[in-house]
């Protein structure tokens, strides 16, 4: 009856050592999450934060070209109609600045992101001149690459918390 006792607690034992396993590996995997929570959430440097902005300026922009390289193909290209057209009242009739958005408008925000881009980035980054920001802040590739390690760290630790729980199942006892 001694060995069985000793037995069962060897088991009881052994189990309470899983579990506490799992319980280190459910804390290491909160520890790992806050901490690529923070990366993700810092603020961002001035200059990273207008690089978003300068991609996003593009993005408006980017329709517009296809628009007008349309609007152009659709009209004529031999000198004496454009000659004609230019010389004529309703002239060639080429949306150079609502890029054929209907009904149409004085000047679309694709039209003004694509011919004034440049200008819309320098005016804001001036605007933003008086603005508070991090000095010491992480840049955005690095952002990037500490959350991939992260998101491999925290990959790891769930398989091996998944294979310690799997291995507390199939043992048909629970901790």
């Amino acid at each position: 009856m001694a060995d069985i006792k000793q037995l069962l607690d060897q088991l009881n034992s052994s189990v309470r050592e899983l579990v506490s396993q799992i319980h280190d590996l459910d804390d290491q995997i909160d520890a790992k999450q806050r901490e690529r929570d923070q990366v993700i959430n810092a603020p961002l440097s001035k200059a990273d934060y207008l690089s978003f902005v300068g991609e996003d300026i593009d993005r408006i922009a980017r329709p517009f070209v296809e628009q007008l390289r349309r609007a152009v193909k659709s009209q004529p290209q031999d000198m004496i109609r454009l000659r004609r057209m230019v010389d004529s009242e309703d002239g060639m009739r080429i949306p150079w600045f609502s890029a054929g958005y209907f009904p149409p408008i004085e000047i679309a925000p694709t039209a003004v992101c694509w011919y004034f881009g440049d200008l819309i980035k320098q005016r804001i980054a001036d605007a933003l001149d008086g603005q508070d920001w991090p000095h010491d802040a992480m840049p955005v590739a690095e952002r990037l690459k500490l959350t991939a390690q992260l998101e491999v760290e925290i990959e790891e630790l769930n398989r091996q918390r998944d294979a310690l729980a799997a291995q507390l199942e199939e043992s048909g006892l629970k901790g």
